[in-house]
């Protein structure tokens, strides 16, 4: 089996795909950061990382953190040098966070008016429902 996997058969040269980034492993010596964020602001770069169990780092390039020197900061990603080579980080959002649902948007039936839409700000004046706002009695 790892045969074929080894030698997809429908690759014009029968190598397996390259990984990209994302789907490379990590670095064993930087499991626990995740890169959340980049400020790229000439001269200065920096990038912020979530850290497993502890508040956000923040690194210039050129700092290092567990024997790895942050290389660069680009728009979405990070390098780092090490002793077990180059490590990529690319950015990712928290998997905990959760968005908030699109508004529901009404759909149009032909031959039909448009349903009333509530308003969510204030009533303008003069619209139905609403009185005018009080004229001053004329001297």
């Amino acid at each position: 089996m790892s045969t074929a996997l080894d030698h997809p058969l429908f690759s014009s040269t029968r190598n397996p795909p390259a990984l990209t980034p994302a789907e490379r492993p990590a670095d064993q010596a930087l499991p626990n950061l995740r890169l959340t964020g980049v400020v790229i602001e000439p001269p200065l770069h920096l990038a912020i990382f979530a850290v497993t169990g502890a508040k956000p780092l923040v690194l210039k390039e050129g700092e290092t953190i567990a024997d790895r020197r942050l290389d660069s900061i680009e728009p979405r990603q990070v390098s780092f040098s090490g002793p077990s080579g180059i490590t990529t980080l690319e950015l990712k959002t928290d998997p905990n966070i959760v968005r908030p649902a699109a508004p529901a948007t009404q759909l149009a039936v032909p031959g039909r008016p448009p349903a009333p839409v509530a308003q969510t700000g204030p009533i303008p004046v003069g619209a139905p429902g609403r009185a005018p706002f009080p004229v001053p009695p004329k001297r």
